[in-house]
């Protein structure tokens, strides 16, 4: 695969630009705000320090001590900025509180982060007041691809709220995840971790870091995770195992590479949850005759063994090969830059039963469903690359600071699809004795074969502008994305479909932040993300070709109006946020599995959505024992049309109200650690199940304790999750497909450092 030639003027226009910004450092007398001269002397004298390559203006440092807050990030800006001078709404899992929780994966992670829940089908995605987007999977800001991560090698998730496209790519409109990577460390250490609980669970973590021996300037870092289970849902398992190696290799006191590889494969359910039993069906809302002899009862949750992963086989498998090298470099005390190029090959083989969104009793009073089987097998081979400048300026007194990065990013891919579905269409269900493999045909009929090749590339900027000490800073940036021509060829009926290079999308961002004092900072931010218009298949499964095909244009287009506070108490040790957020979306698209639609689903195009509400987020420690993590989100949320009653729509699986909270209380502290207790909250309003809004699904309370103890060595945790077993609804899709959080489950695990 080769970059289109196209792309290289525009590269070398900005390699002229950042040229022209190093030789404007060498006559400007300017400093990095963070003691970057005492740094500096600091690395001469030992160039093998953790401190001898001054790269600050792009790291953030790996999580330490037992607090849950963040104090810099690396996501809002791409560079290591402050937390309280970034306009717009930002929460932090670091590695304390994802160890706390017992989280191994991105479900868990996200338990008791206000206004965000898991996305069901889509790995590592989720929903961001109440909207949603394709959400791509971003490492140490740069994409990656979606995968249901294992948080072995995860030291820390930024979730930035809103649309982010300016700081990530065109397509983060409601939101901007960023999973940041453990990193090699020149100090040795090692730990090992192993966990285990209810139905079967077993996961272990290896962890070795430390410098190369016999070459003080190298260090290493190898983490290995592998996690095996069974789930409270019948013939559902989970599989994961990967190893990541990484390699830091500091060729000069300004000058570092870093390596990372990652090899991933997994197993896991096929992405549906279990079916809320409504009374109603359809946009109509049409009543569901329940007869005398019914065998089962509607306004309730299905028999947990109804999923998506039924017959022998079924799951999704996913694996990953990626390479990624990452140079940095810092030119003089202002100015610094990065060159990155990630390698990557990711198969996926999603083999499941979709059940569709209706029900019936059939004359015995079994209540009656139905299902269709589909098969998808996807190969990506792609590689991307991402340079940027950064600068960080200050005048004398520090009345004027500027912290600036502008950068590019270009990407070539090369994909294979198949699809097949059930040969004779929908299937009878019983939703009390399901056989998930009745009527399976030998073999499904082919839908879809088709070889792709695409590509983008995007320009970015962002500078930060502070005046007076940083009491008021000013913050501006965008981004411009364009596809390059590409092309698709069906090998079904031997046609190719040649993709033009598409116009270019502009994405803004413009903040304003005042400090009035050091504990308090006022924001206010307006973003877009915007993407390239598009042809969209109305049915997802059936090709082009057919007949019964409908292409829809759309332009995707999501904006956000934000203004709140961020509050600093106990000398930084806790932080307080509370926003009022608008977010208008549009020309999206929201796919909905379902047996009875040609192919076997439909994409429907949703146009003015909105959310709007208060977001109120928390984290740090309140005493010096006592560590707290969590927020509330009332949220009101319109769609366009109107319910059966005739009143607005509203977006399904969005609570009105919802309220997180974790804690952790330490009873003994010693310097290595000592005995805790941990407890969580999570408390909902009601949800409505449909996007016609027909039905609700009840609101929910679900609780958590647990207990832990740690000294220099060792560390022992346990916990038991929904203690009073309740259904607590995580994201509503469908009346035949909803996601519901665990039942009541127990978890214990021990570590040990060597």
């Amino acid at each position: 695969m080769t970059a289109n030639p196209a792309t290289f003027p525009r590269i070398k226009q900005l390699a002229r630009l950042c040229l022209a910004l190093a030789s404007l450092a060498g006559s400007i007398t300017f400093g990095f705000a963070q003691s970057a001269n005492a740094t500096s002397n600091r690395a001469a004298s030992n160039p093998n320090s953790d401190e001898a390559v001054t790269l600050e203006v792009f790291k953030v440092q790996e999580t330490k001590g037992q607090s849950y807050g963040a104090s810099n990030l690396a996501s809002a800006t791409r560079m290591n900025t402050p937390i309280e001078n970034v306009p717009q709404t930002i929460m932090v899992m670091n590695a304390n509180l994802l160890a706390d929780i017992g989280s191994h994966s991105l479900d868990q992670a996200l338990r008791y982060t206000s206004g965000a829940t898991p996305r069901q089908n889509s790995p590592d995605g989720a929903i961001v007041r109440g909207l949603a987007s394709s959400f791509s999977h971003y490492e140490d800001g740069y994409f990656a691809p979606s995968i249901a991560s294992d948080l072995g090698n995860i030291d820390r998730i930024e979730l930035i709220k809103g649309p982010s496209a300016s700081i990530a790519g065109a397509s983060e409109s409601t939101g901007f995840l960023n999973f940041i990577t453990k990193k090699p460390l020149f100090t040795d250490q090692r730990s090992a971790d192993v966990t285990v609980g209810s139905w079967s669970f077993l996961r272990g973590v290896v962890d070795f870091t430390g410098a190369v021996p016999g070459y003080g300037n190298m260090a290493y870092r190898i983490v290995g995770s592998y996690l095996n289970s069974d789930s409270f849902r019948d013939n559902e398992r989970t599989k994961k195992t990967a190893v990541y190696p990484s390699f830091t290799w500091r060729l000069t006191k300004d000058s570092e590479l870093l390596a990372q590889i990652a090899s991933v494969s997994n197993f896991t359910p096929g992405g549906f949850g279990s079916a809320y039993l409504a009374p109603t069906f359809g946009a109509g809302a049409t009543p569901i005759i329940v007869p005398a002899n019914a065998k089962i009862q509607l306004n309730r949750w299905m028999p947990i063994n109804v999923n998506s992963s039924g017959a022998a086989g079924m799951g999704r498998s996913t694996d990953l090969q990626s390479l990624s090298l990452v140079f940095t470099h810092r030119l003089n005390e202002s100015f610094s830059f990065r060159q990155s190029g990630k390698l990557y090959t990711i198969t996926t083989d999603l083999y499941r039963n979709a059940l569709a969104d209706n029900f019936t009793y059939d004359a015995d009073g079994y209540l009656m469903g139905t299902y269709a089987v589909n098969r998808s097998r996807a190969s990506t081979q792609a590689y991307r690359f991402q340079g940027d400048v950064a600068m960080s300026l200050k005048s004398a007194g520090d009345t004027f600071t500027m912290r600036t990065l502008v950068g590019y990013e270009v990407a070539r891919s090369k994909s294979d699809s198949l699809n097949f579905a059930s040969a004779n269409g929908v299937l009878p269900f019983n939703i009390l004795a399901p056989v998930y493999d009745s009527g399976l045909p030998t073999s499904l009929l082919n839908t879809g074969n088709n070889n792709s090749k695409g590509g983008s590339f995007a320009t970015f900027a962002n500078t930060q502008v502070g005046l007076f000490n940083d009491y008021a800073i000013v913050t501006g940036g965008v981004r411009r994305d364009q596809n390059k021509a590409g092309w698709t060829k069906n090998n079904l009926n031997n046609t190719r479909a040649n993709t033009p290079t598409t116009p270019v999308i502009t994405s803004p961002l413009v903040g304003l932040t005042l400090k009035p004092a050091a504990w308090i900072a006022l924001f206010a931010v307006y973003s877009d993300a915007g993407a390239a218009a598009a042809t969209v298949s109305t049915y997802g499964g059936l090709p082009v070709t057919d007949p019964r095909q409908i292409l829809v244009s759309v332009t995707p287009d999501t904006t956000n109006k934000e203004f709140g506070a961020k509050f600093t108490f106990f000398k930084g040790r806790f932080s307080l946020g509370v926003s009022h957020f608008d977010t208008l979306q549009s020309g999206i698209t929201r796919n909905q599995t379902d047996p009875s639609y040609p192919g076997g689903s439909r994409n429907f195009i949703d146009s003015g959505n909105r959310s709007r509400g208060v977001d109120v987020n928390w984290a740090g420690d309140l005493t010096a024992n006592l560590s707290v993590f969590g927020g509330y989100v009332f949220d009101e949320t319109s769609a366009p049309g109107t319910k059966p009653n005739g009143s607005q729509l509203e977006l399904r699986g969005t609570p009105r109200n919802k309220i997180q909270m974790f804690s952790r209380y330490q009873f003994k502290k010693t310097k290595d650690g000592g005995f805790a207790v941990k407890a969580g909250v999570v408390s909902q309003t009601s949800v409505y199940g449909r996007a016609s809004n027909t039905y609700s699904l009840p609101g929910a309370t679900r609780y958590d304790i647990g207990l832990d103890y740690r000294n220099d060595r060792w560390s022992f945790a346990a916990g038991l999750v929904n203690l009073t077993d309740v259904i607590f609804p995580t994201f509503a899709v469908g009346q035949g497909s909803n996601t519901i959080d665990d039942p009541r489950n127990f978890y214990f695990s021990v570590g040990r450092k060597f």
